[in-house]
């Protein structure tokens, strides 16, 4: 295909007259002092005018134009809701039984047997479990931590009355 090639011309297609530029302001200035006396009469008219009952009418033609009068039409969704809510439900149980194994890990039963001794020990002298002489040599004499399972032997009478008077603190207890 060929283009049609215009043709250039020298002359631009607009003309100014002569002496346009010369008298300017003064015709400017002209200009504006004669349409001030002009616009004098337009001072209390806002220049825009509504329509009369355009505003009765404006609500009607809204409506028509949005075609809120048409029927319901029905719409088929792309997502059930019902499938929506069991996968969550699925993926909140999940998570929650995720984070039970994760961040609670299951704790060792505590029993008597898995306790030592020296922890409730300290545990009684502390006062969380107010025990007498009585129930204390029960549980001595039951649970096989006699005094004569210890040897003595190697003990003078010395070191023993030491042992004595630093852990015992009422010695009338020692002497019944």
């Amino acid at each position: 295909m060929k283009r049609n090639k215009l043709p250039y011309s020298q002359k631009s297609g607009f003309q100014v007259p002569e002496n346009y530029f010369q008298d300017l302001e003064d015709r400017i200035m002209n200009k504006v002092t004669n349409d001030e006396s002009s616009l004098e009469y337009l001072k209390g008219q806002s220049g825009f005018v509504v329509p009369q009952d355009y505003f009765e009418q404006f609500e009607g033609k809204v409506i028509d134009k949005l075609g809120l009068d048409t029927p319901d039409k029905k719409v088929i969704p792309l997502w059930k809701k019902k499938k929506f809510y069991y996968t969550t439900a699925v993926a909140a149980v999940f998570i929650a039984i995720i984070s039970t194994v994760l961040f609670n890990p299951v704790l060792p039963d505590y029993t008597m047997e898995n306790i030592e001794l020296a922890a409730f020990e300290e545990y009684i002298d502390r006062g969380y479990i107010d025990l007498n002489f009585n129930e204390i040599s029960a549980f001595i004499t039951e649970e096989g931590y006699a005094g004569d399972s210890f040897n003595t032997a190697e003990l003078s009478d010395e070191e023993m009355l030491d042992y004595l008077n630093e852990n015992v603190e009422d010695p009338e207890l020692l002497f019944d």
